[in-house]
């Protein structure tokens, strides 16, 4: 009997370790195809209501929650209150902790990790296009799915070892409380498309009960919110990784810049005078007619991989995350970047250059197909830029945002963008064809918006400028090909 026992207790420590990753910073993901989901509760909480209509883009989830041996490869610590198990999640950590954390850890693997939002959390939860409708992440029965109060023995426990949802992914419900991204906030009553929560607040919103939570907070449903701040044994996260645009834009052969043919046409460049005056731009008027001939446009800013394949040497600096392949590369100066295009364009043959000013707001505006957006793609700046309320103080993987009405991404936010052309103000009050900007001046254009600017500094037509010989962490570029 004392062997049947020791076996079994061999075999039960054999099933708690059985998820243990050979290399910490592999963190293994599960894919959540996209689709449209009910959000909250009719029958939960008073913050669970309303129920609401939430469509959400593919993405990755963690399939377990972060372990204690993934934190302490990157943090060199373990802040966990039930430590000494390295394949039971890390807790004890605030979201400020979690977010230096995937600071750390996308700068050691050039990915771009992140926390879900609530409305992800809460789909790959209920089982996303797979969902059975339980009450709790894969089941009605909660201790078949989770280690709570009744079961979990007043502790933390090796992630994995209860039953996976619909989906493949472990402990969604119990075992520890998951940070989500979001600010904690009051439901709204309409459809939302990858909703990020409210814009600010005073708390946290945390997901999926934990070791001590009952059969009420471990609903798929439940919210939970807390200062940001806030560490406890409850508390720990598991991953995001977004998908296909995150990955898919590196590029095999770094040499080789996609492009997107723009239709030549006609457009206003500039502000009308009611914006100027709103903005206090004046150097975006006069308004005025310009046509342009067609060209091609770098479907992605210029990546650090690119550059170092030409150029040998990466020159991201520090505050952003050097060797993360598919971010843009920055801190290159006006006159950097025409060495790079004189080196590129002798090892391809081909005859890349900056895109003039004008050909850049045109494409921002997305060409002939523009819906007259403030920023490139969209009225909603977090759509499709990477800006001072969601960057994380960084750049990030090219093509992670959404595209414009060309198939552009990025030409809001992430880094600002060099232009071809002079600086100079105000424009010309008299229609043009393929402007070419001034003959001469002190400093060069730079278009965008960058990870560190605001709504104003990244509308499509606002114009900034600098030193041709100046490098800044938020300055890199684009590349136009001219149409054959």
């Amino acid at each position: 009997m004392k062997h049947l026992i020791a076996a079994i207790l061999f075999f039960i420590g054999t099933a708690e370790s059985a998820v243990a990753q050979k290399d910490p910073l592999n963190h293994e993901m599960v894919f959540v195809e996209g689709g449209t989901f009910q959000m909250g509760s009719d029958s939960g909480e008073s913050d669970e209501k309303p129920v609401h209509s939430v469509t959400l883009s593919a993405f990755n989830i963690g399939k377990y929650e972060v372990t204690q041996a993934q934190w302490k490869a990157v943090m060199g610590n373990n802040p966990s209150s039930f430590s000494g198990c390295e394949n039971c999640p890390v807790e004890n950590v605030s979201w400020y902790d979690v977010q230096d954390f995937i600071r750390k850890l996308n700068a050691q693997t050039g990915k771009n990790y992140r926390l879900p939002t609530e409305a992800e959390w809460e789909y790959a939860a209920k089982g996303g296009e797979k969902s059975r409708g339980y009450t709790y992440s894969g089941s009605n029965d909660l201790g078949s799915v989770a280690w709570h109060y009744i079961n979990s023995g007043s502790k933390t426990h090796a992630v994995g070892g209860k039953q996976a949802n619909e989906l493949g992914v472990y402990d969604m419900t119990g075992n520890v409380w998951e940070w989500c991204s979001d600010w904690y906030g009051t439901y709204s009553s309409n459809s939302e498309t990858n909703p990020k929560g409210a814009s600010e607040g005073k708390y946290g919103v945390l997901r999926g009960g934990s070791w001590d939570g009952d059969t009420n907070k471990c609903r798929s449903t439940n919210r939970f919110e807390i200062a940001s701040y806030g560490r406890y044994k409850v508390y720990g996260f598991r991953l995001v990784l977004p998908a296909a645009t995150e990955s898919a834009v590196a590029q095999k052969d770094p040499l080789n810049h996609e492009m997107i043919f723009v239709e030549g046409g006609t457009f206003q460049l500039g502000s009308v005078m009611e914006l100027i005056l709103r903005s206090g731009e004046r150097d975006e008027g006069p308004a005025h007619s310009v046509t342009l001939s067609a060209f091609n446009i770098g479907k992605y800013e210029v990546t650090q991989a690119q550059w170092k394949a030409v150029m040998g040497s990466n020159f991201t600096s520090a505050v952003n995350l050097r060797d993360c392949y598919e971010c843009p590369v920055e801190s290159v100066s006006w006159n950097d970047v025409q060495d790079f295009i004189r080196k590129l364009n002798a090892q391809t043959g081909k005859n890349y250059r900056l895109p003039t000013e004008a050909e850049w707001e045109y494409a921002a505006k997305g060409g002939k197909s523009s819906k007259g957006y403030t920023y490139s793609g969209s009225n909603d700046l977090n759509a499709v830029a990477w800006n001072i309320d969601n960057s994380w103080s960084r750049t990030h993987v090219v093509g992670g945002k959404q595209a414009n009405e060309l198939g552009v991404h990025d030409m809001t936010g992430n880094v600002c963008e060099w232009c071809s052309d002079w600086y100079s103000q105000p424009y010309n009050n008299y229609s043009e064809t393929n402007p070419t900007g001034a003959s001469g001046g002190l400093y060069r254009v730079l278009r965008g918006g960058g990870w560190d600017c605001d709504e104003n500094l990244c509308r499509s037509a606002k114009r900034d400028m600098y030193d041709p010989v100046g490098r800044y962490n938020r300055n890199g570029f684009r590349l136009v090909l001219p149409v054959e």
